[in-house]
C-alpha cells in the first residue's frame, strides 16, 4: 500500500515536470495500452534500483555457499505468479514481479532450437541463491549481486546473465566488472556470461572486465548464440 502511494506520487511529479497537470489526461495516459509496458518497466526497475542501491547498503553481507547449486526447493506465497516453460530448472516458474526484459530472456532460453538443457530463474537475498560479491563505492563495504539466470548447456558450459533494459544498461558497470571478474576467475569451470540486452530483437551480451554501455562501445558486445 506505502509503495503504491509513493508510485502514484512519483507519476505525477514527473507529469508535472513536463507540464501536464490535468489528472483526466495523466490516467489517458498511464492507462493507454501502448504506454503501459513502459510504465510498468520503469516501475520494477525502479523498485529494483532501490533495493540494490538503497535496502541492500543497509543490510550485511549473507555469507554465501561457494559450491552453489541450483535450490531443491523454493517455498512461495500467494502473491506469486505461476508462468510454465519447458526448459526451467523448477517445475513451474513462480515471480512476484517480473521485467519485460526477463519475461524475453526466458521465452529466448526456452527455444527448443537453442542448446540450453535447463536454465534457472535466480532470487534474491537468501543463502540458497547464487550471489556474487562486490565493493559498493557508496560505503566501500562487501555486497552480494543476485544474478538473474544461470543457464546450463548441454556440452556442461555454465552461463550467468543479468538481464538490463533502458537507463537500467548505464548503471550496471559495477556489477557488469564483478560479474565478469567472478566468471574469468572460473574459466576451467566452462563458466561464461555477462549483462545481457536485446537490440532489434537480438541478444547481446558485454563480459568485458571494464564495462561499457552498447551505445558507449558496441564493439564490447557479442551477439548471444545459444
Amino acid at each position: 500500500q506505502h509503495s503504491g502511494e509513493r508510485i502514484k506520487r512519483a507519476l505525477l511529479f514527473y507529469f508535472k515536470k513536463h507540464g501536464i497537470i490535468d489528472l483526466y489526461q495523466i490516467q489517458k495516459i498511464t492507462l493507454n495500452s501502448d504506454n503501459r509496458g513502459i510504465i510498468t518497466d520503469a516501475i520494477f526497475h525502479a523498485k529494483s534500483m532501490f533495493k540494490n542501491n538503497v535496502s541492500d547498503v543497509a543490510l550485511p553481507l549473507v555469507t554465501h555457499d561457494q559450491n552453489w547449486n541450483v535450490p531443491n526447493n523454493i517455498q512461495y506465497t500467494n502473491t506469486h505468479k505461476k508462468l510454465e516453460f519447458k526448459k526451467s530448472a523448477m517445475d513451474s516458474v513462480y515471480v512476484s514481479e517480473i521485467s519485460d526484459i526477463e519475461l524475453q530472456f526466458m521465452r529466448f532460453l526456452d527455444d527448443v532450437n537453442n542448446n540450453v538443457k535447463w536454465w534457472f530463474k535466480n532470487g534474491t537475498n537468501e543463502k540458497k541463491y547464487l550471489a556474487i560479491d562486490y565493493i559498493n563505492p557508496v560505503d566501500n563495504s562487501s555486497h552480494a549481486f543476485y544474478i538473474d539466470f544461470v543457464v546450463y548447456m548441454n556440452d556442461g558450459q555454465v552461463g550467468l546473465f543479468d538481464t538490463k533494459s533502458g537507463f537500467t544498461e548505464s548503471l550496471s558497470s559495477i556489477k557488469a566488472e564483478s560479474l565478469a571478474q567472478y566468471i574469468e576467475q572460473h574459466t576451467s569451470s566452462k563458466m561464461f556470461g555477462g549483462i545481457v540486452i536485446q537490440r532489434n530483437g537480438i541478444w547481446f551480451y558485454n563480459n568485458k572486465l571494464n564495462y561499457n554501455t552498447f551505445d558507449e562501445n558496441m564493439a564490447d558486445w557479442r551477439a548471444l548464440s545459444l
